[in-house]
């Protein structure tokens, strides 16, 4: 899963770039760890229309290849990508503040991830949302992709008035994160990250 993989590097770079520069204490490592491991269950839901649609691919070969994964996947771990995650997270061994770090993320949780004084938290979130599937981008136009992908269809995960909504609350993370950073938001791009990605290949997990 090469894809995963390269958009848990990209994250990771984002981090790194991040905690390089912040001018107060953070866990690095375990920032690190979090954006390494945080997707590991993503294959779970893995659709066929949708990656060809994001990835441009329909070589049923490949699809088939990703689907006998995808599958072992839920046999071993069940359904839930995010339980699948938890689950492989507990078996390398990572801390327990890495996963709790990984448990903690994600778009729903936005306004939580604000009202928190957890730093490290923060820099998880917000790397991951800087990252789109081919490449870091801006907050903003993270946002504009993924609008389209969990709103105005039967599937959607939100209202668009409520993806809006927390679109502006992790604005307002940026925001908190970057008071207390040396570099600004459009320093952090692809041309900037890519460099650490080679390094963050060899990043030894923090285990128990």
């Amino acid at each position: 899963m090469p894809f995963l993989q390269e958009h848990m590097l990209r994250v990771a770079g984002v981090s790194n770039l991040i905690c390089d520069n912040f001018k107060l204490a953070t866990d690095e490592k375990s920032i690190i760890s979090a954006c390494l491991l945080h997707d590991l269950g993503n294959i779970i839901k893995f659709k066929k229309n949708w990656y060809f649609k994001i990835f441009k691919k329909t070589d049923p070969e490949t699809w088939s290849g990703l689907k006998e994964i995808k599958n072992y996947f839920i046999e071993k771990y069940g359904s839930d990508e995010h339980e699948a995650t938890s689950a492989i997270i507990k078996e390398i061994g990572a801390r327990d503040r890495i996963l709790y770090l990984v448990k903690s993320i994600g778009f729903s949780n936005s306004i939580k991830i604000y009202n928190s004084n957890d730093l490290d938290l923060k820099i998880v979130a917000y790397s991951d949302h800087r990252v789109a599937p081919f490449g870091v981008t801006s907050l903003q136009e993270r946002h504009i992709e993924s609008r389209s992908r969990y709103t105005g269809h039967e599937e959607s995960k939100y209202s668009l008035e409520k993806f809006d909504y927390l679109s502006s609350i992790n604005k307002k993370i940026e925001s908190q994160i970057f008071a207390h950073c040396n570099i600004k938001p459009e320093d952090i791009t692809e041309e900037k990250v890519r460099p650490l990605i080679d390094k963050l290949r060899n990043f030894e997990i923090e285990t128990q």
